[in-house]
């Protein structure tokens, strides 16, 4: 039971050394003129009070996808840069072709993916990810205690799962 505290202390720092700098893998991409004018279009989210953040999606350096954040102005939730960013590009290319050169693109955002961002760049397996600026140690020790507090707080309903399968079951290209 003693080396329980220090098994804990020593996951913590693992996990907050994640985020630091030793993890951040430095670029030497650079910015095309015209990549810093599509940036720059995340000035339009100050219009309607949404963060100045801005994304772009590249495929052999053109410009495939460009987002800036929409929460307020759309009122979604899921108005972020990045996904926005991603979501032009599955409208001009479709499903298909994105999935087919999903490992050539690169995502450039103007600032470090939040939680959110980061859960679509893993589930549409976003290799290629670069951000202008980092964000703090602090925002992602916060991050993290929200993320602890949701596995605390979640549950699962008593209900079997059977609705859940016959849905799945409906879908073509269900594999379970």
């Amino acid at each position: 039971m003693k080396w329980i505290l220090p098994v804990i202390l020593l996951l913590l720092i693992l996990l907050f050394g994640f985020r630091s700098s030793l993890f951040v893998k430095n670029s030497s991409y650079k910015l095309s003129t015209e990549q810093r004018e599509k940036l720059a279009i995340g000035a339009e989210a100050i219009k309607s009070m949404d963060v100045p953040v801005a994304s772009i999606v590249l495929y052999n350096d053109s410009i495939l996808g460009v987002g800036y954040n929409t929460v307020s102005k759309d009122l979604n939730i899921a108005g972020h840069a990045e996904i926005n960013a991603l979501s032009d590009v599955l409208r001009k290319i479709g499903l298909a072709k994105f999935r087919s050169i999903k490992d050539s693109i690169v995502l450039i955002t103007t600032y470090e993916p939040c939680q959110m961002c980061k859960g679509a760049i893993l589930e549409y397996e976003i290799r290629n990810v670069v951000f202008l600026r980092k964000k703090s140690l602090w925002h992602w020790i916060k991050s993290d205690w929200k993320d602890f507090r949701y596995e605390l707080r979640k549950q699962q309903a008593k209900e079997d799962g059977q609705l859940q399968d016959s849905l799945f079951r409906l879908y073509p290209n269900y594999k379970p």
